[in-house]
Order: C-alpha cells, then structure tokens, then sequence
C-alpha cells in the first residue's frame, strides 16, 4: 500500500512478480536439497532425522504446484493492477470499483485454491483435516442422541438378564 500511496505502482508490481518468481525458484531448490539430503541419510542417519527430512520433502513437494497454481492466478491480479497503470486519472469511479472488485475476487480466490490444493496434495495434511471432520460430525451426533440416566441398579439387572438368557 505504501508503494500505491507513493504512486510507485509500476515498481510494486514489479517486486510483487520478481517475489512470486524467487518463491517458485527457492521451492524446487528446496525439492532438490530435501531429496538429495534424505538419499544422504537413509542408510546412515537416524529415524529422526530421515522423518524430519522426509516430511520437509513431502511438504516442499506438495507446495509446488501449489505455488505454481497461485502464480498463474496472480498473473490475473498483475493484469488487474497494470490496468491502473494505464488507465487515465480522469477515468470513472464505478470502472476503478469495478477494478477493485475484481482485484479482490481474484485474491480471495487464489487463498482458497491455495488452501485447498495443498490439503488434497500433503498426505498428512488430508489425514489431518479428515480427522477433524469426523471428530465435528460425531460431536454433532452426540449432541443429536438423547441420554437416558441408569441407576446402578437398573445396569446390574440388566446385565445380569442378559447374561442369563445367554447362557440358557
């Protein structure tokens, strides 16, 4: 916003798809260093460490093609953004709206997408919302389920009719 302020646009747009490049570039390095690192420890490191090295792995790999993805999303947004480069000052306030809109969507989609798609690609990740969702669901069943109260009495009779008709 600053950058905006300043009216320093060209070189905020600039930096915002020179940061989305050496986000790309720094991943798959750190893909190849993971990988190379983990083949280093396997026969000689501990399970620790193979796990940690592994799991960094995974998650470098899985944030790829998520980055990927947010990249070629952010291109709508660097469009979006040097359309305010090049339109006039005196233009419409509905059309610089209609811009800000658009903008925002694009945004907001780009954060679901990236969510999402890393959650269905990390195996650990799945697992883990998975379990969320089943734990919500079944705490929405108990809620559903009404609780009848048993004496001690009323178990052991119980218990004991059962026991007996299993045994005749």
């Amino acid at each position: 916003y600053i950058l905006y302020i300043q009216a320093y646009l060209t070189r905020g747009i600039i930096m915002y798809n020179v940061i989305d490049l050496t986000t790309l570039t720094i991943n798959a390095i750190g893909i190849k260093f993971c990988e190379g690192r983990y083949k280093q420890l396997y026969g000689n490191g501990t399970l620790n460490a193979r796990y940690q090295v592994n799991e960094a792995y995974l998650l470098a790999k899985a944030m790829h093609p998520v980055y990927l993805g947010s990249f070629i999303i952010k291109i709508f947004s660097a469009c979006i953004a040097y359309a305010y480069i090049f339109l006039p000052n005196n233009v419409d306030v509905k059309i610089h709206a209609l811009i800000e809109t658009v903008y925002f969507l694009v945004h907001a989609f780009n954060c679901a997408f990236s969510s999402t798609y890393l959650m269905m690609k990390h195996k650990s990740l799945r697992r883990a919302v998975r379990k969320m969702y089943r734990r919500k669901k079944r705490n929405q069943r108990k809620e559903s389920l009404s609780i009848v109260a048993y004496t001690k009495e009323e178990c052991s009779v119980t218990y004991f009719n059962m026991l007996d008709s299993s045994w005749q």
